[in-house]
């Protein structure tokens, strides 16, 4: 499985930030999802490739939890040797951040 992060351009925030979109791959299956983080223009540059990894600010920091709980979600499928499901997997993740508004919002 792969996790891709990229910027959408548009719509941006009025405060000029811009949403940051995920990518799920696994095998032939791609499903896209919001991970409802903005970065502003100067932060995009390390959202594409795996500049994200390397860069230690909260925003970044923010990528790799969505990252983790991704990951995270994958692993619980394999190892219960369920048919990954992509779809499952984000539905997880709003539910997770809807739920647990604290501990997320900490992050970003």
């Amino acid at each position: 499985m792969k996790i891709y992060f990229y910027p959408k351009k548009e719509p941006r925030k009025r405060d000029g930030k811009f949403p940051v979109m995920g990518r799920l791959v696994y095998g032939d299956k791609r499903m896209q999802f919001s991970t409802q983080l903005f970065l502003s223009e100067d932060m995009l540059s390390y959202v594409s490739g795996e500049k994200w990894r390397t860069r230690k600010t909260k925003d970044m920091l923010a990528l790799k939890r969505v990252y983790d709980v991704m990951y995270m979600l994958y692993l619980r499928m394999y190892q219960a040797r369920i048919d990954i499901d992509l779809e499952s997997m984000i539905s997880e993740l709003k539910r997770i951040q809807k739920d647990q508004p604290v501990w997320w919002k900490a992050m970003g």
